[in-house]
């Protein structure tokens, strides 16, 4: 395995003939297979301090050949399409002012070559695009094919000045130019996660007697009660439970549950009627339930799957909030 030292940040390994895999020390002489929290490196940063033009390419290994000729290089971790914003800024913190790209010679090189080119031309540096001589597919390829530094220099020298696409119209973004963000977007609070959410609606649709009734039925008491449900936590609250079923029934059902009774409302719903669900939202709005179970109360279009089946129940968390 070749290994490619990323400044002591973590490293990328080669395997023949063409596999990579990343990792970083953990700290007890050994290694973390990933790169999870690191945040995006240039190959040979350090080296380039100073440096007012420099080469990119697309592969540690192209990068270390052309350092090899005394020709300033670097490239990102992970190959085509895995240029980010803060490269470019890497690039401007070390000096850099002039970048030369040299794309591999594939869809996926020509794609990378633009990308790059029109982050570092983004951040104020000159940019040019070098071609690779037809029928070579990268540095190290036409340095294995007997060219040497005098060639790679005419090369470098004849490329083109980037020139950016036309302006794309107000409101559309080129996914190549936009910055990932490590980190997990944040969802709505959960009253019982995997089922009720704050300000969210959970739409079941199973065929009959399939466990519908029974998994609402735990979730609310586990919510009265604070409890977890499903091996996870709850926000205890108060239930509205809005059934065709009879008071009776849902209190059964409920106390095999061991539900907190006192904290579970109920409220039948009759065929559809908009004096009706006005007076429903009001009494949502009165009790702020942590979770709502309008039973049958998801309309369905004649025919679709489920219509008089009981084949549709919803559970929704209300926002506690005023909205």
């Amino acid at each position: 395995m070749a290994v490619h030292d990323y400044d002591g940040v973590f490293e990328v390994g080669r395997y023949a003939p063409k596999d990579f895999r990343q990792r970083r020390r953990d700290g007890r002489r050994g290694y973390v297979w990933n790169l999870d929290g690191v945040a995006p490196r240039l190959y040979r940063l350090n080296d380039l301090a100073g440096r007012e033009s420099v080469l990119v390419a697309e592969g540690e290994k192209d990068v270390d050949r052309l350092w090899a000729l005394d020709l300033p290089a670097t490239c990102n971790a992970g190959g085509a399409g895995q240029w980010r914003a803060a490269h470019s800024e890497q690039l401007k913190a070390a000096g850099v002012r002039r970048v030369v790209v040299i794309p591999d010679a594939d869809e996926a090189g020509h794609s990378h070559g633009q990308a790059v080119a029109r982050a570092c031309a983004g951040a104020g540096m000159r940019v040019r695009v070098a071609a690779l001589p037809e029928g070579v597919r990268d540095v190290s390829a036409y340095l294995d094919a007997g060219s040497g530094r005098d060639e790679l220099v005419r090369l470098v020298k004849a490329a083109e000045p980037y020139e950016p696409a036309a302006e794309l119209p107000a409101g559309v973004v080129r996914l190549s130019d936009a910055a990932i963000d490590g980190t997990a977007a944040a969802g709505p609070p959960a009253v019982a996660r995997l089922l009720a959410h704050v300000g969210r609606v959970t739409l079941l649709h199973a065929r009959e007697k399939a466990g519908k009734s029974t998994l609402i039925g735990a979730a609310v008491a586990a919510v009265t009660r604070g409890r977890s449900f499903l091996g996870m936590p709850t926000v205890a609250g108060d239930v509205l439970w809005v059934g065709e079923e009879a008071v009776g029934d849902v209190k059964a059902r409920l106390s095999q549950w061991e539900a907190d009774l006192e904290r579970v409302y109920f409220t039948r719903r009759p065929s559809p009627d908009p004096e009706h669900d006005s007076s429903l939202r009001r009494l949502v709005d009165r009790l702020r339930p942590g979770v709502g179970h309008p039973r049958h109360l998801v309309a369905l279009p004649e025919g679709a799957p489920g219509q008089g089946h009981g084949g549709a129940g919803r559970a929704g968390a209300a926002d506690r909030r005023r909205r």
